[in-house]
């Protein structure tokens, strides 16, 4: 028998299998992200509105929208500290580098939300035309002022972050060439998901076979 070994591929069960969120967080994480960008454009389109009860309509619709946005990151943090699944997180920088993104993004929708909250009841709110809860006295027509600042900034911090975070996620996916992108792809069949993380794993481990190669070669010969 020649005494060169040649890599084997793993027996058991791959890695890859396991390598995407369940359906709930996943659903958490695209709901969120359209509703954000529906009401990040409502909200650049106030300007649009003629005064009276259009742009009252529409300020009521974007008030409604961000406290939906606030309890669907309350739900999806319940969920995930919860009985969500929880995959691994990447080795090294990148990993770190995603850690950071995840809570900052988390971070900026719950001040944005407070942030925007704060001032929509503190003026009064109205539903469609009917004023639901009385003015805030404390909060007086400068500190709303500042509030009504804060949220435009914050969220237009919030997309600029998401806008990297989803390149980061392609960068991954094109260049990497690995299957992060995949962990939240909707919409796709469980047959083909686990095909494609499949085809992704086995490139994975034909790539460490070949590093490990010549190692392999110089100890058998």
């Amino acid at each position: 028998m020649s005494g060169r070994h040649s890599p084997q591929a793993p027996s058991a069960e791959p890695a890859w299998q396991d390598a995407h969120y369940d359906r709930a967080s996943i659903f958490f994480h695209w709901a969120t992200a359209v509703l954000i960008g529906i009401n990040w454009l409502l909200g650049q389109g106030f300007f649009l509105f003629p005064r009276g009860t259009s742009l009252g309509a529409a300020v009521t619709t974007h008030t409604l929208i961000g406290l939906t946005i606030g309890a669907m990151l309350l739900a999806r943090l319940t969920w995930r500290l919860g009985p969500g699944k929880r995959l691994a997180a990447e080795p090294g920088l990148l990993g770190a580098a995603a850690k950071a993104v995840h809570g900052a993004l988390y971070g900026l929708i719950a001040i944005t939300v407070l942030a925007g909250a704060a001032r929509s009841f503190g003026h009064g709110y109205h539903f469609y035309g009917t004023l639901l809860v009385g003015p805030i006295a404390f909060l007086t027509h400068g500190l709303l002022g500042l509030l009504g600042k804060l949220h435009t900034k914050l969220a237009d911090l919030l997309i600029i972050l998401a806008g990297l975070h989803a390149l980061a996620a392609i960068a991954h996916h094109v260049l990497l060439g690995d299957f992060i992108l995949l962990r939240m792809a909707p919409f796709l069949p469980a047959s083909l998901r686990r095909a494609q993380l499949r085809t992704a794993s086995l490139a994975e481990a034909g790539a460490k076979a070949s590093r490990l190669a010549p190692g392999v070669r110089d100890g058998g010969s």
